[in-house]
């Protein structure tokens, strides 16, 4: 985001829409992909209460999960999400009829 300053001043963006991943705008606000921190690739955390982080099923499928929502997010532009008739909302609506 940039700004601008007066009376004709505003924000607007500071690249391209189809430049800025949705998984880009999802960290800046929220943080982390992860729903746990053990989970996470940028932003790794030990779990406090985790005896044994490499048998742990919970961290793996937590990984799963977080794999599963950055290969759409990352691969998901803000123009793209923007769009009125993406393939993905078409996909969605033709399963809905």
């Amino acid at each position: 985001m940039q700004s601008t300053r007066g009376r004709e001043g505003g924000y607007s963006l500071a690249r391209p829409a189809a430049e800025i991943s949705i998984a880009a705008i999802v960290r800046a606000v929220d943080g982390p992909l992860a729903p746990l921190p053990c989970a996470s690739v940028k932003f790794y955390r030990r779990c406090a209460d985790c005896e044994d982080e490499k048998t742990c099923e919970v961290r793996r499928l937590m990984r799963e999960v977080r794999d599963a929502a950055s290969a759409i997010l990352d691969n998901t532009s803000l123009a793209e999400a923007a769009a009125q008739n993406t393939p993905r909302r078409r996909k969605k609506a033709e399963k809905v009829r």
